[in-house]
């Protein structure tokens, strides 16, 4: 990438990111066309830890999904530019960003001409993106092809980037392809200014229901009981170091920069070494939240939660046990 080029690229991020959006770097040649960049990602610390059964060990995986809460920092998004010679960006749909896209292809830019709306931004092979604004509530990210129900089925050609969604951004250039170009279109769509329904064809269309814009119905939220923990003898009486003892070290390695996914899972192994079964592993969910940092290493407050946690245990406990630790002078050691 040219330097000339390279500095357009960067300045047009830096411009996204300070307007409060939410954005990640995408690939614009090869097989991951528009894809998450994992070198860029990876080179700046955006990973996760996944167990890989042909390979029988846990590694490290890219990932995007911490900005769907959590935007880059302008360091960040500069190190994907000028390190990693990142030339695309898409924008991080949902309420991270406070947008939701609605996606054309050719097959759908009939519907986009016959409801009047104005492209926001006009794509290489000659659909177009439509911005609207996020209601405040969930919006699902959906393909038209994969709704079955045709009662809720999308007009052919029309996909929804909602939260957990992203959408790629212009000035990006796809390889052979051509660029994304964005009109002079400014004002966002708002929800109330998409109709409850059209004609798709001959079958009438619920849009604004089907994009996923019509507030979920309220309903109270079930009471969930976790189960008492119920060690053998918590205080190390059995022979084994005490749960407390490895809770503390945890949050000790959470505290000093660690992470908390890290933390959990380095926790998660000492409970397997020490011959605590992954059940009470589990148990201990609530135990290291209040043991945890609010924030993750980025110093953002957010929710460390008891799926990420049971499934970071059992990705220890699918690796075998090593040697447990040992009592000596009044302390274990391993």
């Amino acid at each position: 990438m040219q330097r000339d080029e390279q500095a357009r690229v960067l300045a047009v991020a830096l411009r996204h990111l300070a307007a409060g959006l939410s954005i990640i770097p995408v690939n614009t040649t090869g097989d991951r066309l528009k894809k998450p960049h994992f070198k860029a990602l990876h080179g700046t610390g955006h990973s996760r830890q996944e167990w890989r059964k042909e390979q029988n060990r846990t590694v490290n995986i890219p990932t995007w999904q911490e900005f769907q809460t959590t935007r880059a920092t302008p360091e960040e998004v500069t190190a994907w530019v000028e390190r990693y010679q990142v030339n695309g960006f898409a924008l991080v749909t949902g309420a991270i960003s406070g947008v939701v896209g609605i996606d054309f292809d050719l097959d759908g830019i009939q519907v986009l001409d016959d409801l009047g709306w104005k492209a926001h931004v006009r794509t290489p092979s000659g659909g177009a993106h439509v911005y609207v604004r996020h209601p405040g509530f969930h919006v699902n990210t959906v393909k038209a092809s994969g709704i079955k129900d045709p009662a809720l089925r999308l007009p052919a050609g029309v996909d929804v980037r909602g939260d957990g969604g992203y959408i790629v951004l212009p000035p990006t250039t796809l390889e052979g392809r051509g660029s994304y170009v964005r009109t002079d279109e400014r004002a966002f769509l708002s929800t109330l200014s998409i109709p409850l329904s059209i004609l798709d064809g001959d079958r009438p269309c619920a849009l604004r229901q089907v994009l996923g814009l019509t507030p979920p119905p309220p309903r109270a939220a079930p009471v969930r009981q976790r189960p008492v923990p119920t060690f053998s003898d918590p205080s190390g009486r059995d022979g084994r170091p005490p749960v407390e003892s490895m809770v503390s070290r945890a949050a000790q390695r959470a505290w000093n920069g660690n992470g908390r996914n890290e933390s959990a899972f380095w926790f998660a192994g000492q409970m397997r070494d020490n011959r605590y079964a992954q059940d009470e592993a589990e148990h201990c969910y609530d135990t290291l939240v209040d043991a945890f940092p609010s924030s993750d290493t980025k110093g953002a407050v957010t929710p460390f939660t008891l799926h990420e946690y049971l499934e970071t245990v059992r990705s220890a406990y699918r690796l075998p046990p090593r040697r447990a630790w040992a009592r000596q002078e009044n302390q274990w050691t391993r």
